[in-house]
């Protein structure tokens, strides 16, 4: 396959990104206009995710695709 990873990405995840950009929240974000409280609970959320994407990829770092990937320097 010729496709490379950030097409597919972006071919994948579009329904899912226009959808989430008709969200109030996200369309208030996108201009820059949030509200604190609001703004915390997202980063909250999302420390959580990260922190499961960095545990994940530092136990299957010697995968041979996540291997090419895996930069311990951009976990948090």
């Amino acid at each position: 396959m010729s496709i490379n990873l950030a097409t597919k990405l972006r071919e994948g995840t579009k329904k899912s990104h226009t959808m989430a950009e008709n969200v109030g929240f996200v369309k208030c974000f996108l201009k820059g206009v949030v509200e604190k409280t609001s703004y915390r609970k997202l980063v909250g959320n999302l420390y959580f995710v990260y922190s499961a994407i960095e545990e994940e990829m530092e136990r299957q770092k010697q995968h041979p695709v996540i291997s090419k990937i895996y930069f311990s320097e951009l976990n948090r």
